[in-house]
């Protein structure tokens, strides 16, 4: 399941809702060590870490940037 990188607030909390609903067998958190270290720790999902489920964290690409919305702003004019 690919998310929308909307990890913080209503957004993480959803994220939970999302791997307590497809109880996932690994989770891979992408250049985000905060949400590494939050979902960790989080009692929710603590059981499924410890026994079906790994969760890896891994470095973003040394090429890759962030895009806003303003990059594609043609594309919606």
């Amino acid at each position: 399941v690919n998310t929308c990188g909307w990890v913080d607030g209503d957004g993480y909390k959803i994220l939970l809702d999302v791997i307590d609903l497809f109880s996932p067998t690994v989770v891979f958190v992408i250049g985000n060590e905060k949400l590494y270290s939050s979902l960790s720790e989080e009692e929710k999902i603590k059981n499924l870490i410890s026994n079906e489920m790994k969760l890896v964290n891994l470095p973003k690409s040394g090429g890759v940037c962030y895009s806003f919305w303003f990059h594609y702003e043609h594309f919606f004019i």
